[in-house]
């Protein structure tokens, strides 16, 4: 498998509901194993076609992500029914995401498999309770 560099997982606005960006971090944490994981960088935002007005997308990015993790994310979200995620027909982005959509850095997944954040940006232990995860604001 050739290294992939960044996955992006896709999200309708409208089916996570008012406070979007937590209810698919939620997901995320709920399905995926950080220890698998460590070493990428997440990056969030609205698509450039949510922006422009024609979708209402979200997208979550694993960033230096290698062949082994993107297909680790494909695996363990590809056949997921968690409300919210895109279909899955679309639920994935590969190659260069942060190109093509302005994504912001939410946090690093360092060598502990602990999600590193900035404090400013608002994700903090509460959202991983119940889950593998945890979370170092700096």
């Amino acid at each position: 498998m050739i290294d992939t560099g960044e996955i992006g997982v896709l999200f309708d606005i409208d089916d996570l509901g008012g406070f979007y960006r937590y209810s698919a971090f939620k997901v995320l944490f709920k399905n995926l194993d950080p220890k698998r994981l460590t070493g990428c960088t997440l990056l969030d935002g609205d698509t450039s076609e949510t922006l422009a007005g024609h979708a209402t997308t979200y997208c979550v990015a694993f960033q230096a992500a290698d062949s082994a993790q993107a297909a680790y994310i494909r695996e363990a979200l590809g056949d997921c029914d968690e409300e919210g995620l895109a279909p899955t027909s679309s639920r994935f982005i590969e190659g260069e995401v942060t190109g093509r959509h302005p994504l912001v850095v939410a946090g690093r997944i360092d060598e502990e498999a602990r999600l590193v954040v900035r404090k400013e940006e608002g994700i903090g232990q509460g959202w991983v309770e119940g889950t593998r995860w945890t979370v170092v604001s700096q």
